[in-house]
């Protein structure tokens, strides 16, 4: 919110991806003034746990916190050359050489002849921030904006039975499924730009 107001926007565009889509949604919702359209890319909302295990979640990262400092450092794990940094991630998950090595760029130095990956380590630490899916939906009723869920064959939430009832949650939403994995948006850019560029000048 506070870029946008440094900005001197009234509205803006959303666009987000995985994890970035979740938090698309969730700034729409609480700020429905300030989102004109919303594009999410293999994502919809937050991670969320089964009721039943929301509260288990929730002492488990009481334990892990308690009279503990937090991590705040750089987690670094090095690789012998930038090849073999690539693979590692392309076993990961599917995702093309070049997109790999685009991600993995942005995220790694060089340094003592080895390549160095470096992440934040409080990913890797148990959230005290899942809510259950009832919350989400919720959550989503808030989204105001038309909004352009674009879904990948090969992704992460076609297929979970979570995904319709959170499409169901929000008032104006298209969805459009494509040919790809969860990183489509890299490997098959022009595809994702056509429908992102129908969704903008259709609404």
């Amino acid at each position: 919110m506070s870029i946008i107001n440094d900005l001197g926007w009234n509205q803006c565009d959303l666009v987000g991806h995985s994890l970035g889509a979740g938090i698309c949604s969730i700034f729409s919702a609480t700020f429905p003034e300030k989102v004109n359209r919303l594009i999410l890319i293999d994502g919809i909302g937050p991670v969320s746990h089964e009721d039943q295990k929301v509260l288990g979640q929730l002492r488990k990262a009481g334990s892990f916190y308690l009279g503990r400092k937090v991590d705040t450092g750089i987690a670094s794990r090095g690789y012998a050359s930038w090849d073999q940094l690539i693979d590692s991630r392309q076993s990961a998950g599917p995702l093309k050489t070049e997109s790999a090595e685009l991600l993995m760029r942005r995220a790694a130095t060089e340094r003592f002849g080895q390549v160095f990956v470096e992440s934040d380590r409080r990913l890797k630490e148990p959230s005290f921030a899942y809510m259950s899916q009832g919350q989400v939906c919720h959550i989503l009723s808030g989204i105001e904006s038309p909004t352009l869920l674009i879904q990948a064959l090969s992704g992460f939430i076609i297929e979970r039975s979570t995904t319709l009832e959170r499409i169901g949650s929000i008032a104006d939403i298209s969805v459009v499924n494509l040919p790809g994995n969860h990183h489509l948006h890299m490997d098959a850019p022009e595809s994702v730009a056509h429908e992102i560029d129908q969704f903008l000048r259709s609404k």
